[in-house]
């Protein structure tokens, strides 16, 4: 720090400095595309669905008794306590109060297009080895239940604190890739945005 330089003035002129690089970054970001290449069928498949709200994804898992659970990740303050303007879409990008992961249940597929109740712009269904999906819907049951602490419901969706940082390389997207990586699919380009598409073989 410069002698005599404030430390808030330092603050303030840091968050100039990155808000400028951000403004500069966010549309080659927003140009990017990443592909998810699911894997090679198998005798017992079960369907996964990675929905897009927004900038946002999610991912629905069957439960193991016939209905799905949708998971999501997001900044705390900007995602659970609905904090969403310009400035606190900022803050979680690079100075995040910490992250949140997001959980509700989805009715049973029947009859009725399962998709309907998404409410998303976008639901894609993938197919994934099944025990791979019903490993990771567990792991996530465990994260949720070991979360403890504050829990805040918002209609259909509930929140509570999770242990990774949010940042701008660590978002949603990127959460969700991780996820689809765990059962199997493999996962092309940088997941920053929530523009993905799903092939259906491999190159």
């Amino acid at each position: 720090m410069n002698e005599g330089q404030h430390p808030k003035n330092s603050y303030k002129a840091l968050r100039a400095i990155t808000f400028t690089l951000l403004i500069g970054v966010l549309p080659f970001l927003q140009a990017c595309t990443w592909t998810i290449i699911p894997p090679e069928p198998t005798a017992e498949p079960a369907m996964v669905y990675l929905s897009v709200y927004g900038r946002h994804t999610r991912l629905a898992l069957p439960n193991g008794a016939g209905h799905y659970v949708e998971y999501g990740f997001g900044d705390w303050r900007f995602y659970a306590e609905e904090k969403r303007n310009l400035f606190a879409g900022f803050q979680a990008l690079f100075f995040s109060s910490g992250a949140t992961l997001s959980r509700r249940e989805l009715p049973e597929p029947g009859s009725a297009d399962l998709r309907r109740h998404f409410s998303s712009a976008r639901t894609e269904a993938i197919e994934v080895p099944a025990h791979l999906a019903d490993q990771l819907h567990d792991d996530l049951m465990l994260a949720w239940e070991g979360a403890g602490g504050e829990q805040i419901d918002q209609g259909y969706l509930s929140f509570r604190r999770a242990p990774e940082n949010y940042s701008l390389f660590n978002n949603s997207n990127h959460q969700t890739a991780r996820w689809l990586e765990q059962m199997q699919c493999d996962i092309q380009g940088a997941p920053f945005w929530s523009n993905f598409e799903v092939v259906s073989k491999r190159e």
